[in-house]
């Protein structure tokens, strides 16, 4: 399911063409969420990686649903803009249930890099891919990790996929 805007601008236009990639085309088991663009928010003197959920203006601290098995979001690192093309640098980070998304007890971690980057690759706007993270301690290096620490642990399995989507601003809205 993917979880946007109803109208998107900007990059998250973008963003929500790549969700709707990620969404139909990947072959994972399970509920998915596949979320926008992460704010970094400030809560208790912790940042948090929260994104919109739906009506207005409302925001959630996300990847801590062990309910779901995969949770998708885009955490937008830098944006350059040249000639009127903007690159934006972006984490497109992923926490699985590696059992229910493959329907086996068989640590397919490599499976899950692997349909992603494929998908990823396909998706019209992503110019290039970065590199691939692991674990909770480097995907989440600029937010608080205390209350998805237990992420970690079998069958849970946590990376991001580092990517620039390139767009030419050209669009209204969606």
């Amino acid at each position: 399911m993917v979880i946007a805007k109803a109208n998107t601008y900007g990059l998250e236009f973008f963003i929500k063409v790549v969700q709707n990639d990620l969404d139909t085309e990947l072959s994972w088991l399970g509920e998915r969420r596949v979320y926008g663009k992460l704010q970094p928010t400030i809560r208790e003197g912790k940042v948090i990686p929260e994104a919109y959920i739906g009506g207005n203006k409302e925001y959630s601290e996300i990847f801590t649903n062990d309910k779901v098995a995969s949770t998708i979001g885009f955490y937008v690192k830098s944006r350059e803009v040249n000639n009127y093309i903007t690159t934006a640098v972006i984490d497109v980070i992923f926490t699985v249930n590696l059992k229910e998304i493959f329907g086996n007890d068989l640590r397919d971690d490599e499976r899950a890099i692997d349909d992603a980057v494929k998908i990823l690759t396909e998706s019209q706007y992503v110019s290039s891919l970065k590199q691939v993270k692991e674990y909770i301690p480097e995907v989440f290096a600029d937010f608080d990790k205390t209350r998805i620490a237990h992420r970690d642990m079998e069958p849970f399995y946590v990376f991001s996929i580092g990517i620039d989507l390139t767009y030419r601003e050209e669009r209204g809205c969606t």
